[in-house]
């Protein structure tokens, strides 16, 4: 989530010729990485469906959506226009957060997902992810490079993106044997972002103007980027209840820093634009920190004020689901676990 963080802030643009165009683009394939690790990890572990947890980050979803749209409008930093802001309250449906809207998807899907891996020859699961990376990685990566239309018009932003990360992350737990150290993994992660920076910034010459399409979910390097990170840190041994405890509200802390209503006045706040030199390499590494940290106060307070009212909201949507629209979708599969 830091490099999530991080990500949006550097993506406020400055111009081609100054020194922070420069750093940005360095930093920004480090962080590009994030949602497709945040993917893998879900696929790791595994989802588990159930109605309540689904309802819980619908509840969730609407409340910081709604909540952030009255504070500004109370506060006079947003005039209201209906037929737009009537989005900020269907937040999930009008993908007002694009990873919640694909994430929500890819929750709902997962049951059907995991029977399927469950019930796959290894050799064959092999086989699908071969091809599936040569359909959604390579040839994005080539498509970007010659400018033509791709398979998947997404740049990674969807549902295909998602579920194929969900699948590999699925792989790497049931059946990936290690032999790779961490330190293995580190390289390949610096490297991959290293490479995507200067690639881009050579063509960004050769072409006369600036090539940045690579950046992509979708793209080799951002792919080959993430994996290495998400092996580097699988294959540290730690465990840390400070670390358990601070990454509880990081979903908070995105719905909190990127409502399509309060981004434009956390730049203004923190003026992200007007940052150059040094300074602007210090907001890089501690903007992200102060962002999450705001985010975290912020869920604290919520789920301090609201949490008793929100467990017993989504428990009687919950009872409604399932008594009225279906069973347990888990339960609606036969089992068979390798």
């Amino acid at each position: 989530m830091l490099l999530i963080v991080l990500g949006h802030i550097i993506m406020v643009h400055h111009d081609a010729n100054e020194t922070e165009y420069i750093i940005s683009h360095f930093t920004r394939p480090f962080s590009i990485v994030a949602v497709n690790v945040f993917i893998l990890i879900s696929g790791y572990f595994g989802i588990r469906f159930k109605t309540y947890r689904l309802v819980q980050l619908s509840c969730q979803t609407w409340f910081y959506s709604v909540a952030i749209f009255l504070l500004v409008v109370a506060l006079g930093l947003h005039t209201i226009n209906v037929r737009v802001d009537i989005l900020a309250f269907l937040p999930i449906f009008s993908k007002q957060y694009w990873f919640i809207t694909a994430y929500f998807v890819l929750y709902c899907i997962a049951p059907f997902i995991n029977h399927a891996i469950e019930n796959t020859n290894h050799h064959i699961f092999q086989k699908g992810l071969f091809v599936g990376f040569l359909l959604f990685y390579i040839w994005p990566t080539l498509c970007y490079l010659v400018n033509t239309n791709q398979l998947v018009l997404d740049a990674g932003y969807g549902i295909v993106n998602f579920i194929y990360l969900y699948i590999f992350g699925r792989y790497i737990r049931l059946f990936h044997t290690e032999t790779k150290t961490p330190q293995f993994y580190l390289t390949i992660y610096v490297a991959s972002s290293v490479l995507l920076f200067f690639f881009q910034y050579a063509l960004s010459h050769f072409l006369g103007f600036e090539f940045s399409s690579w950046l992509s979910y979708n793209t080799l390097f951002v792919f080959v980027a993430a994996i290495a990170l998400f092996m580097f840190f699988k294959n540290l041994n730690f465990h840390s209840h400070i670390v358990n405890v601070l990454a509880a509200p990081c979903l908070a802390v995105y719905l909190v820093h990127l409502s399509p209503y309060g981004w434009k006045q956390i730049i203004q706040v923190l003026q992200i634009e007007e940052s150059r030199g040094l300074i602007y390499i210090l907001m890089l590494v501690s903007y992200p920190i102060i962002i999450y940290a705001f985010g975290f106060c912020i869920e604290r307070i919520r789920l301090f004020l609201f949490q008793w009212y929100e467990k017993l909201l989504c428990k009687w949507i919950e009872q409604f689901i399932n008594k009225h629209l279906y069973k347990n979708i888990e339960n609606s599969l036969p089992k068979k676990r390798l």
